[in-house]
């Protein structure tokens, strides 16, 4: 039963990994500033498709794979993977944040000599957004290895795959 719950964790991690991969190819985009009508409509759907995930998690019964946890682990396999998600989704959204900001303002650092007032604000105002992303991508990272850290050890243990925290 155990190997069957984590099989299904599995799953749910591929699904996470495609939309890292659509979240870094938006990102691509927006970086260099082409198609953003593109990349805004990947990064909704890279956010849906997280919190689609989340959803997913919450009927997965994982109570024979919290019992393999080591004895020290306050939380269980849930509790870690719905704040990774979760925070995905907010990372997502942050990025979503950004390429709206450059839909809407433009992709001109603002840092050139003769540039409008009103041209160095939206740059700094696209700025802000891109370090909010940013800011939000540690915090995710941080949680996705919480997470990893306890399941890779379950995993390893039932002959699945081991994870990094930029995969998923």
């Amino acid at each position: 039963m155990a190997v069957l719950q984590a099989v299904a964790v599995d799953r749910l991690l591929v699904a996470g990994a495609d939309s890292r991969v659509r979240l870094a190819s938006a990102v691509d985009l927006v970086t260099r500033c082409v198609r953003l009508d593109v990349a805004v409509a990947e990064l909704a759907a890279t956010g849906q498709e997280r919190l689609a995930q989340r959803r997913r998690l919450e009927f997965l019964d994982l109570s024979r794979l919290d019992r393999r946890l080591p004895g020290g682990s306050r939380r269980g396999l849930r509790d870690l993977l719905r704040d990774a998600l979760l925070r995905s989704a907010d990372t997502d959204a942050a990025f979503l944040g950004w390429a709206r900001a450059r839909q809407a303002n433009g992709c001109d650092s603002g840092g050139v000599v003769g540039v409008s007032d009103e041209a160095f604000a939206r740059a700094r105002r696209v700025e802000s957004t891109y370090r909010d992303a940013m800011r939000a991508a540690d915090t995710s990272t941080a949680a996705k290895r919480a997470f990893l850290d306890q399941w890779n050890l379950v995993a390893s243990r039932l002959g699945l795959r081991v994870w990094t925290e930029f995969a998923i």
